[in-house]
């Protein structure tokens, strides 16, 4: 029986994928994580539409684990609203919204195969945003590990992915830079202000 270990990497990287959200959400009923609502507001908005695109195209498998993690970040969409770091929204976070969603609504009147990836990969830097600001002033509010387990998913996307391109890459490669990044950044954070 021959296995396509490129959809065994698939399994695996969704596996870690909703794992990584366990200590997230453990950490926001133990007080510890406020999650940052303009963050996980546009993560859930992509979600969403990351899930229609591929039930639409018929990729139902991958639309099921992109709907579960829609339901997530909705869950901690509200969660955020009533229980997270309002204190920390600033202007910033309402451009950094109104830029993301532009972003968004630019994905959908754009052509050809590198405008779309673009807009992709700045609408997710951009919904990192607001939770990075916050987390510079309280990195406690974060949940380091989710971020690291983010990045350990995204490294085995990228040996999952069936044809290496530009297209199929970017994505991956800019999230691994941005969860990775962000675990850095919490942990160095945590430090810095435990010496002070």
């Amino acid at each position: 029986m021959d296995i396509d270990y490129k959809s065994l990497l698939w399994a695996i990287a969704v596996i870690i994928g909703m794992i990584s959200y366990i200590p997230y959400i453990r950490d926001m009923f133990a007080w510890k994580t406020k999650p940052h609502v303009f963050s996980w507001f546009l993560r859930w908005f992509w979600s969403l539409i990351l899930f229609i695109g591929k039930w639409d195209g018929g990729a139902w498998a991958w639309a099921r684990a992109n709907l579960r993690v829609a339901v997530i970040c909705l869950f901690t969409t509200l969660y955020g609203l009533f229980h997270g770091s309002k204190k920390y929204i600033t202007v910033s976070d309402y451009i950094v919204g109104a830029l993301a969603l532009l972003a968004f609504v630019l994905y959908f009147l754009t052509d050809g195969r590198f405008r779309p990836i673009f807009l992709i990969n700045i609408t997710d830097t951009l919904s990192l945003v607001p939770s990075i600001r916050k987390s510079r002033y309280d990195p406690r509010t974060e949940t380091t590990s989710m971020y690291f387990m983010s990045g350990i998913k995204f490294c085995v996307m990228i040996f999952a992915t069936a044809e290496y391109s530009f297209i199929t890459l970017s994505n991956n490669v800019l999230r691994i830079i941005l969860n990775f990044g962000f675990a850095l950044f919490l942990s160095i954070r945590r430090r810095q202000l435990h010496n002070v």
